[in-house]
């Protein structure tokens, strides 16, 4: 875990402590997907699902040296696939509004902005909310 949260903390300016990343990954265990370089953690994905078949994104983060080699969005795909298996119909994320780079990528997933989330990180920065249909 700790390779997971040396991520975390290089790509977040509010990481989630290792004990929230140890904890997600006990209780998500089904949505909680790892990408290994040569046995060296280079990315993770989380998400979440209710009862009513509305999934969460928690976190994605790949380490800064191994971005834009599509790793993130192969990480969200199989994020995907797993979730709408299991019955999620709608995906919903956070992104910060500055994070241009994430955004486009979840747009080339399908994703759609649906929403606005004033002061939404420490910092208090805003978050747009963005959805995708999977049903």
């Amino acid at each position: 875990m700790s390779g997971i949260y040396e991520i975390e903390k290089n790509s977040f300016r509010h990481p989630y402590p290792p004990y929230l990343i140890d904890l997600l990954f006990e209780t998500r265990r089904q949505a909680f997907f790892v990408a290994e370089i040569r046995d060296r953690v280079v990315g993770y994905a989380v998400a979440a699902m209710d009862a009513h078949g509305f999934g969460h994104v928690i976190s994605v983060a790949v380490s800064y040296e191994m971005r834009r080699r599509g790793i993130g969005k192969a990480l969200m795909r199989r994020l995907i696939q797993e979730l709408k298996g299991i019955g999620v119909s709608i995906l919903r994320l956070e992104v910060e509004k500055d994070n241009i780079a994430a955004q486009k990528m979840y747009e080339g997933l399908g994703f759609k902005l649906t929403g606005v989330i004033k002061d939404y990180y420490e910092s208090g920065g805003d978050a747009y909310v963005m959805t995708l249909s999977l049903g």
